[in-house]
């Protein structure tokens, strides 16, 4: 497993971006707590949180997930994710994220999904 990184931007289009690579293991829970919360409070209004570069990800980091997803949520903002790697995803979809946010599987496809909510 490999050491976990966060990002978080914006594209072109003004949407936020939060980018996670390599581990999301429960050793890794206080890295992410600083960057998620911040995030969380500043409740972007359209969020792609790209997980293609994880190799594992763990219920605690799901959860810290669900809470910007939330966050995002409760002033009326649209969130989508973006995963291409099978048992990220396969995790993802045994949590019932789908029923929250749609999973895509790249950045354009969260994209038109974003633009489908905001219509």
């Amino acid at each position: 497993m490999s050491k976990l990184l966060i990002d978080v931007g914006q594209d072109t289009a003004g949407i936020t971006i939060l980018t996670m690579s390599g581990s999301a293991g429960l050793a890794e829970e206080s890295a992410m707590e600083r960057p998620l919360n911040g995030l969380a409070a500043a409740r972007p209004e359209r969020l792609i949180i790209n997980l293609n570069g994880l190799d594992f990800l763990a219920s605690l980091a799901i959860g810290q997930i669900v809470n910007v997803v939330r966050a995002v949520h409760s002033h009326g903002g649209s969130a989508a994710i973006v995963c291409d790697a099978p048992l990220i995803r396969q995790s993802l979809l045994r949590c019932g994220l789908d029923r929250m946010l749609p999973i895509c599987n790249d950045h354009a496809e969260a994209e038109l999904a974003l633009a489908a909510k905001r219509a």
